[in-house]
């Protein structure tokens, strides 16, 4: 066993895109705009198999980096949308899944890209919309219930797989949506005596609002997609535990709890 790295310096959360060195002065390479729109293009259609190779051919290229900084850096500069929003929006579970596969198997080891990904993950564009917003709006049962496994499994050693292998197997098979009925047992955080907050930063997540003051299931229900919603709001529920969801101070600890977890300080707090 290789000794876990030591983790980061406790600073502000970082706004995406990331100031990476773009290497713009490389012979025959396309402008990074032009990446950046490939990048977020391939995110609503393609699958692992094409979206993977062509993230770290185009990072290394652009940026002699890891496919996983690609993904900070490719942030559509006018909406700012990042891959995941734009996999969401179109239901693009293999998108999803190509993203993680971006950080590797082994990312949870290394404390440093463990909270990239909850960066990217959580990222709200210039709309203020996370990804649940993003796919909520266009009433994409694949697309909501994609971003919160990819949370889930972000945070979660012990993640049941069986939703994605057993349940959406018949339903891509038939070229349908997730089955609205799949309960929101599958997602859930194993609380133990020493860990009572663990679940905070799932409620956060799922509560973020955007600048039309909504958060995803307010977002679902204003586009009409009502039984969406009604998913949704039993997502909260289910980590909604002390029925405070609507406290401001408590809705406040609970992000302060995120932030905590992957090693960020908050507005009010110092460093």
């Amino acid at each position: 066993m290789f000794p876990r790295p030591p983790l980061p310096p406790v600073e502000r959360k970082p706004t995406l895109p990331l100031p990476l060195d773009i290497q713009h002065d490389v012979p025959g390479l396309p402008p990074f705009e032009v990446v950046t729109q490939t990048v977020l293009a391939m995110a609503e259609t393609a699958d692992e198999a094409r979206l993977v190779p062509y993230l770290q051919g185009a990072a290394y290229a652009q940026l002699r980096a890891g496919p996983s900084d690609l993904l900070l850096t490719a942030i559509d500069p006018a909406t700012g949308d990042s891959a995941i929003h734009r996999a969401a929006a179109a239901g693009n579970i293999d998108g999803l899944d190509a993203i993680l596969a971006s950080w590797g198997p082994h990312f949870r080891n290394v404390p440093e890209m463990e909270r990239q990904l909850w960066v990217l993950v959580t990222h709200q564009n210039l709309a203020g919309d996370t990804a649940l917003h993003a796919a909520a709006r266009t009433g994409s049962v694949r697309g909501v219930k994609g971003v919160y496994r990819l949370f889930h499994m972000m945070n979660c050693l012990d993640v049941d797989d069986s939703f994605h292998d057993d349940e959406t197997a018949r339903a891509e098979s038939a070229d349908t949506d997730y089955p609205i009925e799949v309960p929101v047992e599958y997602f859930d955080w194993s609380t133990v005596e020493d860990e009572p907050d663990a679940h905070l930063p799932a409620l956060d997540f799922v509560c973020t609002k955007n600048r039309a003051g909504r958060d995803a299931a307010g977002e679902a229900r204003s586009a009409g997609h009502e039984e969406l919603a009604v998913w949704l709001d039993g997502l909260v529920a289910r980590h909604d535990r002390d029925g405070m969801s609507k406290d401001e101070d408590y809705m406040r600890r609970a992000r302060l709890t995120a932030l905590k977890i992957h090693w960020y300080h908050g507005d009010t707090e110092e460093k």
